[in-house]
């Protein structure tokens, strides 16, 4: 009973929440999961040339659920991007289940077009062969070292590129060593020899998409434990009959940040660009993306919403009218609901 009377009240609040706003009451939800609040700084990721903001979301929702409801497996509340749930080590359960449905490279097969509704459902439901790790053993943002800026996506495409079951040693080495330096520090040659005979041992087709796959989950050696996810939930911005659905749709985020808890937000990404989100010949511009909702304010008696994107942190991204804070960029409730294809939660 106490627990029906509570979820009346969270959804009451949730209603009053999408109509009107309250200084009070409109609070901002970014610690601790994704805010140092020692060095009151951000922790934002660099998704680079990728098209993996799904997996970057998703990797966003999963680390935010487990620190808050599985103290068990995640204990330390990050205070770096390396103590995140790695989007990369999520990418192979999705080549998995994609592979035989195509015969596209496992950078491209994992680029956009997969939603994060899916790619919560798959990571909810991972083999355990399937290791999901963190940030520090599978690196997955752009990052520099000595000076030179290292693109994820450019390092696995080039790996894919370059495979060869039979390649010699030293070439075999040179990658290996490229690869620990960078994106996957727990990777050794001994591991990759190990991954070719046992793919070789299995008489079926050697494909790039398992080679990479296997090497990324090879890197993980601590995996988290089998996780415990709730079911995705996820609220349309406009009815399937293509009828108005605000009223539910900003009850939806309000009752979750009110909560503590946050969301995938899947959009049109240009609109945070152009005030227009047209082109030159006055064509709407669509541009699908997908960052996550961490928090809400009142300023004005206005409802803003704070959208925290994978494109870094820096601001030059976005329209000069919005409010960005390293990478994260406060957006008004009218242009929210323009912009707004639809929500995934857990």
């Amino acid at each position: 009973m106490i627990r029906k009377i509570l979820l009346l009240t969270f959804f009451l609040q949730a209603q009053v929440f999408g109509q009107s706003c309250n200084p009070e009451n409109d609070r901002d939800h970014r610690r601790p999961t994704f805010y140092n609040e020692e060095t009151q700084t951000h922790i934002m990721r660099d998704q680079g040339d990728s098209g993996w903001c799904y997996a970057f979301s998703t990797a966003d929702l999963v680390t935010d659920y487990l620190y808050k409801n599985n103290p068990e497996i995640l204990t330390q509340t990050p205070e770096r991007e390396d103590q995140l749930i790695s989007p990369v080590s999520l990418l192979p359960a999705i080549a998995s289940f994609s592979e035989g449905q195509s015969d596209g490279r496992f950078t491209q097969m994992t680029e956009g077009g997969q939603v994060t509704q899916m790619m919560i459902d798959i990571v909810a439901s991972v083999d355990p062969r399937n290791r999901i790790c963190l940030e520090s053993e599978v690196r997955s943002s752009n990052f520099t070292i000595n000076g030179e800026e290292i693109d994820v996506l450019a390092l696995l495409d080039n790996l894919e590129l370059q495979y060869n079951p039979q390649t010699n040693d030293q070439i075999l080495c040179q990658q290996v060593g490229l690869l620990n330096r960078t994106i996957l520090p727990n990777l050794e040659v001994s591991d990759v020899v190990n991954i070719l005979n046992q793919i070789q041992s299995t008489n079926k087709p050697i494909t790039s998409i398992n080679y990479i796959s296997q090497v990324i989950s090879e890197s993980c050696k601590n995996p988290l434990p089998t996780l415990k996810l709730p079911e995705v939930k996820r609220v349309r911005r406009t009815n399937t009959d293509g009828s108005d659905n605000q009223e539910d749709f900003l009850a939806a985020i309000d009752q979750q940040l009110l909560s503590g808890s946050i969301l995938a937000l899947e959009y049109n990404g240009y609109l945070l660009e152009s005030s227009e989100g047209l082109d030159a010949k006055g064509f709407p511009i669509e541009a699908p993306h997908v960052s996550t909702i961490v928090g809400r304010r009142c300023i004005d008696g206005e409802s803003q919403y704070l959208i925290r994107n994978s494109y870094g942190p820096t601001c030059d991204f976005y329209l000069e009218e919005l409010d960005c804070d390293e990478g994260n960029i406060w957006v008004p409730k009218e242009l929210l609901l323009r912009m707004s294809r639809r929500v995934n939660y857990l």
